[in-house]
Parts: C-alpha cells; structure tokens; sequence
C-alpha cells in the first residue's frame, strides 16, 4: 500500500543571481578587515569604484560578494514601493547598482545540515559556510508577504560570501512578469 504524500505549501522563493564575470574586492577595494582571520567583516562592503564586465542581466552577482541589478530593476522596485532595499551608486556604472536588502529572515542551518567551517573568535565569522538545500526557515509558517530579504546567514568561502535574497510568492510572480534577465528561482516549501 503506498503512502500518500503530504503536499508541501510554497511559502516564498531564494532567488540566485547568475554570475557577471566581475569581483566587487578589486585593487580599490579597501573593506574592513578582521585583525586575527584577516578576512573581510562586512558582506554588504560597497566598492564605488566596481566596474561591471558583463552587463547582460537585471540581477547577477561578482565572483565574491553583492548583488548588482539594472536601472530597470531599481525602477521597478522603486514603483512597487518596496522597503528595505537599498540601493547604492557605482562611479563607473550609471545604470547598475548594488542592491542590499535590509529585512532578514533566519535561515534554519541545523535541519539543512549546513557545513560551517572554523570560526574566528574576534570578527565571528566562519571562514566556510555550505548548503542550503533546500532551502528552509525558521519560525514561519505562512507564505511571505510581497517583497525582498535575506537570510542572516552568509554562504560560500572565506572573502566569498553572500546571503540568500529571499521573496514573496507575490514578488516571484511580478519579477516573471517583468522578464528580468539573470535570476534563477528556489522554492521555499513548509
């Protein structure tokens, strides 16, 4: 006799950006650093001075840290009032910007079994952290309300690391609506 599965309820999407062939921590880059592990502090550092190399899509992201979205994208968050985002100017890229989004989410690291690698005991950061799928919440259990997050945790190794950006089911379907170029999507099921 075979068991029913339970349907699992959509509650929001990680969107991943595709890569842009360029690195936010360039020769210019001059980020905080922690004095003991001697990586960078701050994974939301903005370098004014990034130069973007390929400038095909609406979101992508460099090799090591940040989001980067079009003039286009900016415009349509700005239209739909979304909160909690922010986006920062580059000297040398008019039409793109750094996007970070300021609301978090805590991601549930324990039951996705997520690899946190030597943790440095002044900056508290961990110089390796892996695995997010799938990708899985703590303390909600509704879908998420229209719009942008991250989670608190950031993933990938030593200077590399990004958070999740996280959306509403709502926000999904505007985004698609719109063609964005550059953003694959994850469902967050309960």
């Amino acid at each position: 006799m075979k068991k029913d599965k339970k349907t699992k309820a959509i509650i929001g999407y990680v969107i991943t950006p595709l890569d842009n062939d360029s690195v936010m921590l360039d020769d210019r880059a001059v980020p905080e650093r922690c004095p003991l592990c001697h990586y960078i502090v701050d994974f939301d550092y903005h370098n004014p001075f990034f130069k973007l190399k390929r400038k095909t899509y609406d979101f992508s992201c460099p090799y090591d840290i940040g989001i980067i979205t079009s003039l286009k994208f900016k415009e349509f968050c700005v239209r739909e009032g979304y909160k909690n985002i922010q986006f920062k100017e580059f000297e040398r890229e008019p039409n793109f910007f750094h996007f970070i989004t300021r609301k978090i989410l805590p991601f549930d690291a324990k039951k996705v079994k997520s690899r946190f690698g030597k943790l440095c005991p002044v900056c508290k950061n961990y110089d390796t952290l892996v695995g997010t799928d799938p990708p899985t919440l703590i303390g909600i259990s509704k879908p998420l309300k229209d719009g942008f997050y991250s989670s608190d945790l950031c993933f990938g190794s030593y200077d590399k690391k990004n958070p999740l950006i996280i959306i509403g089911i709502e926000t999904q379907a505007k985004l698609k609506r719109e063609k964005f170029t550059g953003i694959d999507y994850e469902p967050i099921e309960l």
